[in-house]
């Protein structure tokens, strides 16, 4: 697999944003689709480290060129802002500026699918309601339905953390807003400012009226995005785990008959007993993974 970081856009203060670009040399010249990666991380920590390898792989493997973008974080900026708007820069320098950049591997701008982890998630789905959207989107346990009162209680998830000290927390708004926190899933390291803070405005039931600031939920909801456009909005495909601690698998279940209601080709496969994150330490071999997310991506190869 061939593999080239590229900076896809500058942020307003001038720091380099870059998206990770994979692609299996396959000796012939026609165009090749596109899929867009987000990472995880509740639009507060994480970068595009965090997705993992053999999933990269096989979305290689199955035609696309993958591209695994960072994106800006909160809470310095809004979600809207920040994460969405980088998100739909990403999507225009695919359609527009990739294929020079990889000089000989064509990326086909017809041809785009979006793929998101959590709060990646969202913005693959936000991606759905551009004036030109995404062929498919594959949300992965992605946060959705942001009217629901869930989203204003303490997370249950976050609750089995100890409290974090208010003070150390506000060391985040010191630190730079690319996406560069390095996340090491199951680390006994203290926490850093970024998931400290993270930890307790989840705790308080905070976490979205502080990422989102304006308390404009609207603009970032993937189903009041979706209510707006039903008729292009693009087919999705959400795997979500049914023992979700962060994002209650319920709300996929709503949003998924939601969708369907708008008649927006909309498939649910759940994760019996898995929580959140549950595909990270997942093998390409395992049947779970199999049954999960690489049925995601195939749906995403029979749209493109």
């Amino acid at each position: 697999m061939e593999s080239r970081t590229l900076e896809y856009k500058k942020a307003p203060d001038g720091h380099a944003i870059f998206a990770d670009v994979h692609w299996l040399p396959s000796g012939v010249s026609t165009a090749k689709p596109v899929a867009l990666l987000f990472h995880q991380g509740g639009f507060v920590v994480g970068t595009k480290d965090m997705i993992p390898r053999v999933q990269i792989e096989d979305l290689a493997r199955l035609g696309f060129i993958v591209v695994n973008a960072n994106y800006r974080l909160c809470p310095q900026v809004s979600v809207y802002e920040g994460p969405v708007q980088d998100a739909k820069d990403a999507l225009a320098w695919i359609r527009n500026d990739l294929s020079a950049e990889l000089a000989g591997i064509s990326a086909d701008p017809d041809r785009v699918v979006a793929v998101g982890y959590s709060a990646g998630g969202t913005l693959a789905l936000t991606l759905g309601a551009v004036d030109k959207p995404v062929k498919a989107v594959l949300d992965v346990y992605g946060g959705k339905m942001f009217r629901d009162p869930s989203w204003s209680v303490p997370s249950p998830g976050f609750l089995t953390r100890p409290k974090p000290d208010a003070e150390y927390c506000k060391a985040i708004f010191n630190e730079p807003t690319v996406s560069a926190t390095e996340v090491i899933f199951g680390s006994t390291a203290p926490p850093t400012p970024r998931a400290a803070w993270m930890t307790l405005v989840s705790q308080q039931g905070t976490w979205l009226a502080e990422v989102v600031k304006d308390g404009d939920y609207e603009r970032v909801d993937p189903l009041a995005l979706a209510a707006k456009s039903p008729r292009t909005f693009p087919p999705v495909f959400t795997i979500h785990g049914t023992d979700d601690t962060f994002v209650p698998y319920s709300l996929s279940e709503r949003f998924t008959k939601e969708l369907k209601d708008l008649a927006i080709d909309a498939t649910l496969v759940p994760a019996p007993g898995k929580n959140h994150l549950f595909d990270v330490f997942l093998k390409g071999e395992e049947q779970e993974y199999k049954d999960t997310i690489l049925k995601g991506f195939q749906f995403l190869a029979n749209h493109v």
